[in-house]
């Protein structure tokens, strides 16, 4: 079952991430007891968190997720069925690979960055503030967070606009691109943060990418200051989007 219109579900989703007021929390929940449609979205979505926070087996999730090279950049059907999936198989371990030696990302930071790129894209509206311009979305970033935030042009990737978001419970940028049908998020912590901080000895040591627990690479990306990048693209693919941002 799905929310019963596409702005239940933007509000559903934003009321899972606690991103919502007293009152709107409490008409949410009042919502939620009488729409079996909500109902149904909300556990759904609850179990696409659960999954992911416990991680997945690449191979399993790839299994499971047969076409999902060629879903759309705003793959909300996608990325529900895969929390289904993997919530109903008690898909459980994680495999987590650096792909250039060195420790890798932390697992909780790699798990987090995952989740916040499929929970974004399987939104009604991903983007809280869409705009094609660089500029428009740094200046809207920097109001919202009270930072600075870098919005690179990247070669043969569309800018959509951005979120605010978490990494390790602090501020950080979202900005959501599209890489032909592929889907792109790269994430932008405080400066300072226990995640900007993890990112920056990760990019020192040499480890770049990990392998998500549903196939998507997160990788520690050059912007001018600590940034995680997170897609379906095979990592050289990903990495060759940053070796000369524009902007």
């Amino acid at each position: 079952m799905s929310a019963c219109s596409p702005e239940w579900n933007e509000r559903v989703s934003a009321w899972l991430d606690g991103e919502v007021e007293r009152m709107e929390r409490l008409r949410v929940e009042a919502h939620l007891a009488g729409c079996p449609g909500c109902a149904a979205a909300a556990a759904a979505f609850g179990r696409l968190g659960a999954a992911l926070r416990r991680g997945a087996g690449v191979a399993r999730a790839r299994r499971v997720l047969p076409g999902r090279r060629r879903v759309r950049p705003a793959f909300r059907a996608a990325a529900l069925a895969a929390g289904l999936a993997l919530a109903a198989g008690g898909i459980a371990g994680g495999a987590w690979l650096a792909r250039r030696g060195g420790p890798g990302l932390d697992r909780g930071l790699a798990s987090d960055a995952e989740r916040t790129h499929l929970r974004s894209f399987s939104r009604a509206s991903p983007c809280e503030f869409e705009s094609r311009d660089p500029g428009a979305v740094a200046s809207w970033l920097e109001g919202a967070l009270g930072f600075a935030v870098p919005v690179p042009e990247l070669p043969g990737a569309t800018l959509l606009g951005a979120r605010r978001c978490a990494l390790g419970g602090q501020p950080a940028a979202h900005l959501l691109y599209r890489v032909g049908e592929r889907a792109l998020t790269v994430l932008v912590p405080g400066a300072g943060s226990p995640a900007s901080a993890a990112v920056e000895r990760v990019s020192r040591a040499g480890a770049s990418c990990t392998a998500g627990p549903l196939g998507e690479r997160v990788c520690a990306v050059p912007l001018g200051r600590p940034a995680l990048a997170v897609s379906e693209l095979e990592p050289p693919a990903l990495l060759a989007l940053f070796d000369a941002p524009r902007g």
